[in-house]
This record gives C-alpha cells, structure tokens and sequence, in this order.
C-alpha cells in the first residue's frame, strides 16, 4: 500500500463487519433505520441469536484507480454509502424495464468485458454522474444500475437495506434476473425470501392497525361522552401510500408463490417463514398471504398526490385551448417592435399583422429608365441599304439645304491629285 510504486490495484467490497468491533463505532443514518425492514420487520430475538442478513455493515478500501463496472446490488436493495476518506465517482443508471432487461442481455453477453454497457441502451448520457468526497455520504435508490470508480485512495462505509413496500416491484425484479442469470447463492442478498415474509407480516399487522384506528375515529366523533376527548390516535400508522400498495400486491403474490413452493427457500429458511406467520397471528405461510390478501382488498388503491403527465393520453380531459391571438392591430404610425408581429399596410390597412398571417406588400416596380434621344440617321440609297432599313422619308427645304451645305464642305476638305 505504501510503496511508491504498486504491482496492483487493490479493492475490498464485501468486508461485512456486524460481528466484528468496528460495529459499535459505525451506525447507518437514521433515515435507513426507520425504514429497513432488517431492523424495523425482523424479529429482535432472531437477530440476538445471530440469525438475520448480514448486509447492514460493509467497510470498502480501494486503491486509486479502481473501478467496479456496472451492477446492480444483490436483491435489488438500496445503498447508504458514507465517504470516510478519499473520493468516488458514481455512473448511475435509472431502473426502467428496458434498461434492466439491456443489463440482462449484457451480462450474458459473451462480449461484455469489452462492451460499455450505456453504449447498449443509448450512450454514456444515459448515465447520471456523481462526485462523493470526504465527509458526505450518498443513498443509491433500489434497483438502479451503477458504477464506481475511485480517482484516489478510499476508506468508506457502507450497507445494504430493504426499504419497504414502495420498491418491493423492483427488489422482485431484480431477484428475477439473478434466477434467470444463474447467480451464485453466495453472491445473493441471505434470507432475502424470509425478510420478506417477516416484511409481509408486518404490512399485514399494519393493515390491521389503521382499520382498527378508523373505527375508532368512527366511534370518537359519533359518541358525545366527555372521556372520549383524552383517546389518542397519534401512533397510527399512516395509510398506504400508491406506490405501497401496488409494491404490497405485488408482495403478496410472490409471498404465495414461494408459499406454495418446496423450492423456493432450503431447509435452514424455512423456519423463518412459519415465525414469520406466527408474528401477524396467522398458523401457516399459506394463512399470512390469504389474510394480507383480504386486507389489501378492503383497502381502496390511493391516488397519487400529484401525477406529471408527459402527454395526454385518449382518456385524459382535453386541456383548455388558449385565448385567440390577435391577428392584426391597426396602427397610424410605426410604434415599436412587437415580438411576433410585422408592421406593414396590408389587406386592413396600415398596421401590426402576425408574423405569417399577412403576405408582404410587392415593392414598387422601378420606373423604367429613359429612352436616349436617337441621333438623327442619314440614309443612302442603294440595293442593299433598301432591304435593310426603310425607305426614308422626303427630305423637307432645311434638310436639303444642310445636305447641300455639307456636300460642299466635303468636297473642299477633300485632298487634291498632284499636277
């Protein structure tokens, strides 16, 4: 490491320390605490026995120059990633249904260590770009491809975590690909179908919880009886949300699937999933999905509280059709540019007419030039000057008398022949 020359570059990324020392000097934000459902979902006496996924803690050392290709993280989790020494840059890419189905492609490739992976879906201004340094720390949404290049040398921390319902379609998408790309167990999130169960449990209990508190708020406002008014209702979990609802649906039958599947979990978690049926109150695995299922129907989807419409679709109402622009204004005199408009007399009479509305008006034909006075033309007679002019016109007194004139002034200028 500290030879001025290095034979390597070194990266270490899947250093997990929960159960080593470190643990107790390095806690993940808040933000992740409240949501993952490794601490919010899995049982607290299964962690203290040392059963639960141990992706929370990672300490990640990487040598300038180091870079991690495009990848998504195991499970489809998100990604709290702290930059404790040094710098990284991030490549990220958004986790849409054809980007990911690309990745799919591009990771069977047989091609892939020399195919730049935005190059399949579009180029590099597919990706976003983004510097972390020293002191900040970054969250990676679940799903989304990235990578990672370290331009110095690097200590951070960092972990894994299940956010909840809102991205369980993505989480369920990505563990798709890593069945169908034939991803090594090792390399996959553990427990993942157990932590969703215990994820379901926990939806389910919330369901529960949010019907019981509306039908107290029923009976609060119906009853007069001065008591009632000390009934606090403030730990109510919220309702669900759009995004949680179509992510618990989508939960509730891939939960049932795997119910019904020998296969889907070994023999180590499969325990799990019956505790995790006991958590919500229910006997079986197959019980947990029937009652979530049932709950989930009695729940109307929610409207999303704000929607950007990209275009208007056949179904959506026709949006109000802007004022009529005024096509000419009638002016005396020029009074000023006007954007969008040309001042001209046109078909109305003088004034502003919209740009395009209005032809031009023709400039005015130039006056022809003047014809040159002709110098007068003397003819001659003979054959061949006859069939190419007309015949003159009678010479009149004045005209003889020049002639006349002229004829002797010639003769006089003549040259004489020597005697």
């Amino acid at each position: 490491y500290d030879a001025p020359r290095r034979q390597e570059v070194l990266n270490v990324i899947s250093l997990e320390f929960s159960r080593t020392a470190l643990a107790g000097q390095v806690v993940s934000p808040e933000f992740v605490r409240k949501r993952d459902w490794i601490d919010t979902a899995w049982p607290a006496n299964l962690r203290a026995q040392g059963h639960w996924p141990q992706v929370q803690y990672y300490c990640l050392m990487s040598t300038a120059g180091c870079y991690t290709d495009f990848h998504v993280d195991f499970g489809g989790t998100a990604v709290w990633y702290h930059v404790f020494r040094g710098q990284k840059v991030f490549y990220l890419i958004k986790p849409t249904p054809e980007n990911l189905k690309a990745y799919e492609a591009w990771i069977c490739d047989a091609k892939q260590d020399s195919t730049f992976f935005p190059d399949t879906i579009g180029g590099p201004t597919e990706c976003a770009r983004v510097e972390i340094n020293a002191g900040q720390t970054f969250f990676i949404p679940s799903g989304w491809l990235h990578a990672v290049l370290t331009p110095v040398d690097s200590l951070v921390f960092g972990g894994n975590f299940l956010p909840g319902l809102a991205t369980v379609d993505l989480q369920l998408a990505v563990r798709d690909i890593e069945k169908r790309t034939h991803v090594k167990k090792e390399y996959t999130f553990p427990l993942f179908v157990p932590c969703l169960f215990f994820g379901l449990a926990t939806a389910l209990v919330r369901l529960k919880t949010t019907a019981a508190a509306a039908q107290l708020d029923t009976l609060v406002a119906l009853t007069t009886r001065e008591d009632n008014k000390d009934v606090d209702v403030s730990t109510t979990p919220a309702p669900l949300t759009a995004r949680e609802h179509r992510g618990l649906a989508a939960l509730i039958e891939a939960c049932g699937a795997w119910a019904a599947d020998e296969a889907a979990c070994d023999d180590r978690e499969r325990p799990f999933l019956t505790l995790a049926a006991e958590a919500a109150g229910c006997t079986s695995t197959t019980e947990l999905v029937e009652a979530a299922r049932e709950a989930l129907a009695a729940v109307p989807e929610p409207k999303p509280k704000f929607t950007i419409k990209l275009q208007r679709g056949a179904d959506d109402e026709a949006a109000p059709a802007p004022p009529p622009k005024v096509v000419f204004s009638p002016a005396a005199s020029y009074g000023g540019a006007r954007p969008g408009y040309v001042f001209m007399t046109g078909s109305k009479g003088l004034g502003y007419y919209m740009e395009g509305t209005e032809a031009p008006p023709a400039p005015a034909a130039a006056p022809p030039p003047p014809v040159p006075e002709e110098a007068p033309v003397r003819y001659r007679a003979g054959p061949a000057w006859d069939r190419m002019a007309p015949a003159p016109a009678p010479l009149d007194e004045d005209d003889a008398e020049f002639e006349l004139a002229a004829a002797e002034e010639r003769k006089r200028a003549a040259p004489r022949p020597r005697k």
